[in-house]
């Protein structure tokens, strides 16, 4: 009931954009996931909840202080912001689920996008044995370029590229990968 009530709060978040929809969400995902820690599918939608909407809220009256940078760099140092916390329940989900492309392709892009090595190892990883499991098609391997590029694994980035292309030639990302 718990992950139902989380997917349509984060749906409804989706559409309307209301910060207490996505509230709702990540705070029924997360008990879910507490109370059911071998549920791959509860980690992954946390994750996804954590990964969309508000970043750290300072509570305050007339929502004075809601722009406020500190509460977010405070967040972020001690690992409770929300993305670090999608993070986290990725890496989980993907180590209930070793093969959840989504996970493994969420994990990489924010791992990326904050340029966190660590995290980026974590989903290179992954998506390597993704792949070598034959899944995940083009999207997935370009997803690994540009991880193993961010990593500086070159030629592991090219043959991403090159698996990218393979897949699916006429993909445009498949091509901007292999062009790089």
């Amino acid at each position: 009931a718990m992950l139902e009530r989380g997917l349509i709060m984060l749906r409804l978040y989706e559409l309307e954009k209301r910060d207490k929809d996505i509230s709702t969400a990540r705070s029924d995902l997360e008990r879910g996931a507490d109370r059911n820690p071998d549920d791959w599918r509860l980690h992954y939608a946390y994750g996804i909840s954590n990964s969309l909407g508000h970043g750290v809220r300072v509570p305050s009256p007339l929502g004075v202080l809601n722009g406020m940078v500190l509460s977010q760099s405070v967040a972020e140092i001690i690992k409770l912001d929300p993305l670090s916390k999608a993070k986290g329940s990725f890496k989980k989900a993907l180590a209930i689920n070793p093969l959840l492309e989504g996970a493994a392709i969420r994990l990489a892009r924010i791992s990326v996008e904050q340029r966190d090595k660590g995290n980026m190892q974590v989903a290179a990883k992954a998506l390597r044995h993704i792949k070598d499991q034959n899944r995940g098609g083009a999207a997935m391997a370009t997803v690994l370029w540009e991880v193993e590029a961010a990593l500086g694994n070159l030629e592991a980035a090219s043959s991403a590229a090159t698996a990218a292309t393979d897949m699916e030639a006429a993909s445009s990302s498949a091509l901007r990968a292999q062009a790089a």
